[in-house]
């Protein structure tokens, strides 16, 4: 079953997994206060839940989430992006694997946006 959004199109959903350090608590005044997430770890997940429309791929997993399970992924290449002196190295779960996007057939709207970054324990 696939997820419909209010005009009854496909909703679209770009899922990126990141394993990183990142910084995090409430950011701002007693007017505005926010809780988020900064740092480059946060930075890289965004980049790569960009790259999901553009591969085409759902769920896309970055090098230092997916190399301690290479069983279960598949290399989907290196990409340069906005930000980051080098290139990234996607992987794709073996489960979630995409064949080529038909354009025709996706929705015209961005994707979710869902970023995943956990610090990690020394």
């Amino acid at each position: 079953m696939r997820a419909l959004n209010a005009a009854g199109r496909p909703l679209d959903v770009g899922i990126a997994l990141h394993v990183g350090e990142v910084m995090y608590g409430n950011v701002g005044t007693d007017e505005r206060l926010d809780f988020t997430v900064i740092g480059r770890a946060v930075n890289e997940a965004a980049r790569l839940q960009g790259l999901t429309k553009q591969l085409g791929q759902p769920v896309l997993a970055s090098a230092s989430f997916a190399e301690p399970f290479l069983e279960r992924f598949d290399f989907a290449g290196a990409h340069a992006v906005a930000g980051f002196d080098h290139m990234l190295k996607t992987y794709v779960p073996r489960s979630c694997a995409a064949s080529p996007p038909d354009v025709q057939a996706r929705s015209p709207e961005p994707p979710l946006m869902i970023w995943i970054a956990t610090k990690k324990r020394p």
